[in-house]
């Protein structure tokens, strides 16, 4: 089962155990789940005990509002980096190795069937969701890598130094960037994605020491100067 944090779940983590008739206890599941997955937790805690870092409360995230069908079927990849623009890498088969991506969105793991593109996979519910114009959400959390930039000592870096919102949204504004891509590697314009549209959201975070205590995010709203001037970056309605 995949997990929403970009890593495999194995279920065998949260069964009983052998013996029992019951299913794992809420607490228990929460541990596993916290000390398998929960690396940003643990960063903030040992950062925090460690360092004075401004905003390790704060959470950052991207949300993207995307038509899965909008290449009536093709399979397209949604590539999102902070760094210079500059830096990314002019062929898109190479944009995962560059220290500037911190992940994606991406739509099927192979082409579906529709009209005009029958060597694809004949999905009957796909087809039906494009039909209705049905549009997708995602999200790609940034906050592990704005604290891995705010505590590097590297010159490429030097522009962000704490959590802090102001300071954030300012550095996003100039360094956040995403390219769409469609299978196999085929840069994308904004005339093909007409219903895509990113969100830049700061919100609020609490993580508790208890690993059996589950973190709370909350507070969250949007930062429209990161991404008013972007590439299908949304704007208030």
């Amino acid at each position: 089962m995949a997990s929403g944090i970009g890593h495999r779940l194995d279920i065998r983590d949260l069964a009983p155990e052998t013996g029992s008739s019951g299913t794992a206890p809420r607490d228990l599941v929460q541990k596993c789940l916290t000390e398998k997955y929960g690396v940003l937790r643990r960063v903030l805690h040992k950062v925090g005990s460690t360092q004075k870092i401004e905003g390790l409360d704060n959470d950052y995230m991207i949300n993207v509002i995307y038509n899965r069908f909008a290449l009536n079927g093709i399979s397209y990849s949604i590539h999102f980096f902070i760094g210079k623009e500059s830096d990314i890498f002019k062929s898109p088969a190479d944009y995962k190795l560059s220290v500037d991506y911190i992940g994606g969105i991406h739509t099927f793991s192979s082409d579906y069937w529709t009209r005009g593109n029958k060597n694809g996979v004949n999905c009957e519910n796909c087809q039906k969701q494009q039909k209705i114009h049905q549009l997708s959400k995602g999200q790609v959390p940034v906050t592990l890598a704005l604290l891995q930039r705010a505590l590097n000592k590297d010159e490429r870096w030097a522009a962000i130094s704490h959590l802090g919102k102001d300071h954030v949204v300012e550095y996003m504004a100039k360094h956040l960037h995403w390219r769409a891509v469609a299978v196999p590697n085929q840069l994308l314009k904004t005339d093909d994605l007409p219903d895509l549209k990113a969100f830049f959201k700061v919100g609020k975070a609490e993580h508790p020491e208890d690993p059996a205590k589950s973190s709370k995010y909350f507070g969250y709203e949007h930062r429209w100067k990161v991404i008013k001037d972007k590439f299908r970056g949304a704007k208030p309605e």
